[in-house]
């Protein structure tokens, strides 16, 4: 069975604005009895943190709902994620996770009472050891 993908009827690049990455640090530092403290690598293992925000319709909600909670089993699956940092439809992806925040998987608030549409943030964590795919 293959991996699960961003579906496509989402949108495949998030709002500017909301948008950031957490680059991790992967030093272990060791103080010493004298002189400046040792500093090593530790590896590259460490996932990038992501926090993406999309404006969606309830239909467009209703699928990531569904996307989350059955297809990546609400969050425990990864899944190849369109990461915005490579040029726009140049089909690569990367290897992803939702990471729960305080309230939940994702937030998510109505954009305006007259409208259908939300706003979603969701906090990704991307794992820079694994090759993207295209």
């Amino acid at each position: 069975m293959a991996g699960a993908i961003w579906p496509l009827t989402l949108p495949q690049t998030p709002l500017i604005s909301g948008y950031s990455e957490s680059m991790p640090s992967n030093l272990i530092r060791s103080e010493t009895d004298t002189g400046p403290a040792k500093v090593r690598r530790r590896g590259n293992a460490k996932p990038v943190t992501v926090q993406a925000s999309y404006i969606l319709n309830t239909v467009q909600m209703e699928l990531l709902d569904t996307f989350v909670y059955e297809t990546i089993g609400g969050g425990a699956v990864c899944f190849d994620w369109p990461r915005p940092r490579f040029k726009s439809g140049d089909g690569r992806y990367v290897r992803a996770r939702i990471v729960p925040s305080s309230n939940g998987l994702y937030d998510r608030s109505v954009v305006d009472s007259t409208t259908d549409f939300w706003n979603v943030t969701l906090s990704l964590e991307i794992f820079p050891d694994v090759p993207t795919v295209n």
